[in-house]
C-alpha cells in the first residue's frame, strides 16, 4: 500500500491531486518516524541511572524532534527539513550508542556531530534549539565541554604516513628489522661504492671547472684571480688561527643571508595577502629568490635550511601557480619562516659569544639573537681590527681582512632597514590570518575589514580605523577568533598601526611580534579536538552502519515485492540505490585516511604539551602588562624563570 507509484497514478486525477503532495511527504517521512520511535523506545526502556546526567538534555532533544515531526509534512521547506531532521535523528542514535557503550572518544565525536546538526535547525525552531544547546552546557561530563571548531589556518588536514592497520604496522616492523640485520660484507661494499661515486663526482666537477677556466676570457681570469685572492684557502683554515678567522668572517655572510631572507619574506608575505594572480609577480620574486639562494649556499648556512627556497624556485619555474599564489607556495613560505627563525637563534650560540650574543642585564646573562638585534658586520670588522696577533700570523690576518672586505663589498644594501621590514612582515602576517577567516564573516563585514586595513595603512583616521577594525573582527562566527579578539587582536592592532615616538617604536615592534605569535598559536591549536585517527574510525563506523541498514532494506524490499508479484521498480528503490552508492564512495574515500597509532597515548601527550606551551605564551603577556609596576630585578627574575 505504501507505494509512490500509486501516488503518481492518483496525481493524474484532478480531484485527488491536492492530496498527493502531503501524502508523498508523509511517505518520505516514514523512515525517520520509525527511527525516531525506535530511539525514544530504547531510551525509555534503558536503566536511566547510568545516564542520569544526560536525561534533561535527551528530553529537550526529544521535544525538538517531536516539534519537527508535527510540522514537517506540509511545510514549505519540507525538502530541507527532512534532510536536516534525518541528520539529527541519525546523530542522536549514534550519540546514544556511544553513551551506552561507554566509549569516551566515540561519545565525544557523536556528541559534537549531534550539536552541529541541531544548530542547523536554529532558523526554523529557534526556541527548541536554544533549549537543547543550553541543556548541552549543563551536562555534568567535562570531556564533552570544548570547542570542536577546526582551525581555519590549516590549509590541509593531514596525518603522518602511517600504516592503516595493526597487522600492516607489525609487518613493517618485521621488514625494518630484517633490513637492519648486520651484513658486514654488504655494508662494506655499499660504503666503498659511495666513496667511489663521491670521488668520481669530484673528479668530474674539477674537470669541468678546469675546462671553464681554459675557455674563459682574460677579463674573467682576472676577475677569478681577484676573487680567489680574497678567499681563505684550505691550508689556512686547517690551522687554529686560520679556522678562528674563518669562523669570524663567516658571520658577515650569515648576517647578509639573514637580511636577504627578511627582504624576500617581506615581498612574499605581501604577495600572499594580496592573493595576486599575476605571473609577473612570481617572476619578480624569482629575481630576488635566485641570487639570495645562491649567496646563502656559499655561506656556512646548513643546506637543509634552504630547501624551502629551492622548492619555491622550482614551483615558480614550473609555473605551478599560473592562476595565482596557491596553498603549496604558502606552505613553502611557512617553511622558510621556520628555518629563518631557527638559524637566527642557532647562530647566536655558534661563534657569536664575543659579539654580545649574550647580554648582561643586572647580574644575569640572557641569550639574544645577534643576527637580528646586533650590528654583526660592524662588530666583526671592529673585532678583526682590534685583535692582537703574533707576527708569524700576519699573512693569515691580511687574508682575513681581504676576505672580510670582499664579503662586505658583495653585501647588498637592503631596500629598507631591518626594523621596517619586520614591521611590514608583521602587518602582512596579521592581515593574512584575518583574511584566512573570510568565511566566518558576513560578506559586507569582510569587505569592511579589508577597507579598514587599507584606510589604516593610508593613515586615514588611524585610531578610529583601528577601533572599527577590532570591532569588525570581533563579529566573526569563528568562536576561537572571537574569544581572542580582546586579549590578542586588540593589542596587536594597536601596536602595529598606532602612531608612536621613535623611543616607543622598537618596544612596540617587539610587543607586536609577541602578540602575533600568541594569536597564531591560539588560532592553530584546538585543545579539545579528539585524535584525528579515532575521528576517522568513528566516521567509518557510522557509514558502515548506514550501508548495512540500506543493504538490508533493499534486500527485504526486493523479497517483499517478489512475494507480492510486483513487476516494476519503484523510484524509492532508485533513490535508495543512489544513496547507497554515495555512502560506499564516501566510505572508500575515508578508508584511505585510516591510520594505525601504535601508541594511543601519544596524541594525549601532545595535547598536554600544547596546554603547557600555552602557559609559556601567557606568561610573557602577563609580564608585559605588569612591567611598568615591577622593579627591574623582578622583571629579569621572571624572564629567567
Amino acid at each position: 500500500m505504501m507505494s509512490s507509484k500509486l501516488i503518481d497514478i492518483a496525481a493524474s486525477n484532478d480531484q485527488s491531486k491536492p492530496y498527493c503532495k502531503p501524502l508523498f511527504e508523509s511517505l518520505n517521512s516514514v523512515g525517520v518516524l520509525r527511527l525516531s520511535y525506535q530511539q525514544w523506545f530504547a531510551e525509555s526502556n534503558y536503566n536511566q541511572t547510568d545516564v542520569s546526567s544526560f536525561i534533561r538534555f535527551l528530553d529537550s532533544l526529544r521535544v525538538l524532534e517531536k516539534k519537527i515531526l508535527y510540522e514537517i509534512v506540509g511545510s514549505p521547506s519540507f525538502s530541507v527539513l527532512i534532510q536536516l531532521y534525518t541528520e539529527v535523528i541519525e546523530n542522536h542514535s549514534c550519540f546514544w550508542s556511544g553513551l551506552v557503550s561507554s566509549s569516551d572518544e566515540y561519545l565525544l565525536f557523536s556528541f559534537w556531530s549531534l550539536i552541529k546538526a541541531v544548530k542547523k535547525l536554529h532558523s526554523y525552531f529557534p526556541e527548541e534549539v536554544q533549549v537543547v544547546l543550553e541543556e548541552s552546557k549543563n551536562i555534568n561530563k567535562i570531556t564533552l565541554h570544548g570547542d570542536p571548531e577546526k582551525s581555519l589556518l590549516w590549509a590541509y588536514e593531514g596525518h603522518p604516513s602511517l600504516p592503516v592497520s595493526a597487522e600492516l604496522y607489525h609487518k613493517q616492523q618485521e621488514f625494518l628489522q630484517l633490513c637492519s640485520t648486520d651484513d658486514e660484507d654488504y655494508v662494506a661494499a655499499v660504503q666503498l661504492d659511495e666513496i667511489y661515486q663521491t670521488c668520481l663526482g669530484r673528479l668530474k666537477l674539477e674537470k669541468k671547472r678546469l675546462e671553464d677556466r681554459m675557455g674563459s676570457s682574460e677579463i674573467d681570469n682576472i676577475k677569478n684571480k681577484s676573487a680567489v685572492c680574497c678567499v681563505l684557502r684550505p691550508e689556512i683554515v686547517a690551522t687554529g688561527f686560520g679556522f678562528n678567522s674563518w669562523v669570524k668572517i663567516s658571520l658577515i655572510a650569515s648576517s647578509e643571508s639573514s637580511s636577504l631572507d627578511v627582504e624576500l619574506l617581506d615581498v612574499l608575505q605581501n604577495l600572499l595577502v594580496a592573493q595576486s594572480t599575476e605571473q609577473k609577480d612570481l617572476v619578480d620574486i624569482r629575481e630576488l629568490l635566485k641570487p639570495a639562494l645562491e649567496y646563502s649556499l656559499s655561506t656556512t648556512r646548513p643546506p637543509q635550511t634552504l630547501v624551502a627556497h629551492q622548492k619555491l624556485l622550482w614551483a615558480i619555474d614550473a609555473r605551478a601557480s599560473v592562476l595565482g599564489v596557491d596553498t603549496k607556495i604558502a606552505g613553502f613560505v611557512l617553511e622558510m619562516w621556520y628555518w629563518w627563525h631557527s638559524v637566527l637563534w642557532k647562530n647566536s650560540q655558534i661563534g657569536l659569544m664575543s659579539l654580545q650574543s649574550i647580554s648582561e642585564i643586572g647580574n644575569c646573562w640572557i641569550l639574544s639573537p645577534s643576527m637580528l638585534i646586533q650590528p654583526v658586520k660592524t662588530a666583526t670588522v671592529d673585532q678583526i681590527l682590534e685583535n692582537a696577533f703574533p707576527v708569524k700570523d700576519y699573512p693569515v690576518q691580511s687574508m682575513k681582512l681581504l676576505s672580510a672586505s670582499r664579503l662586505l663589498w658583495k653585501s647588498s644594501q637592503p631596500c629598507q632597514e631591518m626594523h621596517g621590514s619586520l614591521l611590514s612582515i608583521a602587518r602582512s602576517l596579521f592581515q593574512q590570518m584575518i583574511y584566512t577567516h573570510q568565511k566566518s564573516f558576513e560578506p559586507e563585514i569582510f569587505e569592511a575589514i579589508k577597507s579598514a586595513f587599507h584606510a589604516i595603512e593610508k593613515k586615514q583616521n588611524k585610531m578610529e580605523g583601528i577601533q572599527f577594525l577590532i570591532s569588525q573582527i570581533g563579529s566573526s562566527s569563528h568562536q576561537k577568533l572571537k574569544s581572542v579578539t580582546h586579549s590578542y587582536v586588540s593589542p596587536l592592532a594597536i601596536y602595529l598601526y598606532s602612531e608612536c615616538s621613535s623611543n616607543e617604536f622598537y618596544p612596540n615592534l617587539g610587543l607586536a611580534w609577541i602578540y602575533l605569535g600568541g594569536l597564531r598559536f591560539h588560532l592553530l591549536n584546538g585543545f579539545d579536538v579528539i585524535d584525528p585517527a579515532m575521528k576517522i574510525i568513528c566516521k567509518l563506523l557510522e557509514l558502515e552502519e548506514k550501508i548495512s541498514s540500506l543493504e538490508l532494506k533493499i534486500k527485504v524490499r526486493g523479497e517483499c515485492e517478489y512475494l507480492s508479484g510486483l513487476l516494476y521498480t519503484e523510484n524509492n528503490e532508485e533513490r535508495t540505490a543512489h544513496k547507497l552508492s554515495k555512502l560506499k564512495a564516501e566510505h572508500k574515500r575515508l578508508q584511505r585516511k585510516v591510520t594505525f597509532r601504535s601508541d594511543t597515548k601519544k596524541y594525549q601527550d601532545l595535547r598536554r604539551a600544547l596546554d603547557e606551551f600555552a602557559g609559556f605564551i601567557t606568561r610573557p603577556i602577563s609580564l608585559i602588562n605588569s612591567v611598568k609596576v615591577l622593579d627591574w630585578n623582578q622583571v629579569v627574575e621572571q624572564v629567567l624563570d
